[in-house]
């Protein structure tokens, strides 16, 4: 019986261990996830065309190649995309007229939509369009707010003449939300 007893305890001593091993393991790495290191970019040290950043979205791939596209401030305005080790900058002589991107989002589909204050911007399969009042039913050019549904309806918010509240299906369709729907 004492031999039981002995063999029960040696048992729970063991298990403790492996407890207490896998605790400290679980735990370590916690931190380090905790404890990232940060990589501050400038225009000393990236291809960043100035050092105010509007807006920003991250591209995430499955093979691990995350762009990340960062909307520029008035100063210098447009739109950069940085892979990890190559610059691109895309400023607003390339798109014809000067603009700030103020929002940045990417649906399922890979479609970068951009908000600024001259319409909506779409950039997908490195084809570049603008929606604008001159050239479809967006109501208003000042995109301020974008949010993107898991269905891929663009939702966009704009202080413009009041509050404006519309979606997007990315194609055609535009819906004016009435903007007494939302709590204030």
């Amino acid at each position: 019986m004492n031999e039981l007893n002995m063999s029960k305890d040696k048992t729970n001593e063991m298990r403790n261990t492996i407890v207490a091993i896998a605790i400290a393991l679980l735990t370590a790495n916690a931190l380090e996830a905790q404890n990232p290191q940060w990589k501050v970019y400038n225009t000393g040290n990236s291809g960043l065309p100035g050092d105010l950043v509007g807006s920003l979205a991250v591209d995430i791939d499955c093979d691990n190649k995350n762009i990340i596209w960062i909307g520029t401030g008035l100063k210098t305005p447009g739109i950069t995309k940085f892979d990890g080790q190559n610059w691109t900058y895309f400023d607003s002589s390339f798109f014809g007229f000067s603009f700030s991107a103020v929002s940045i989002s990417i649906d399922t589909k890979k479609n970068l939509w951009i908000g600024t204050n001259k319409g909506l911007l779409k950039f997908y399969n490195n084809i570049w369009t603008i929606f604008d009042t001159s050239n479809s039913d967006i109501p208003t050019n000042f995109a301020l707010y974008l949010h993107i549904t898991k269905g891929d309806t663009i939702l966009i918010g704009s202080p413009a003449y009041g509050k404006w509240y519309f979606e997007f299906d990315g194609f055609s369709n535009w819906k004016i939300i009435d903007p007494k729907m939302f709590p204030s």
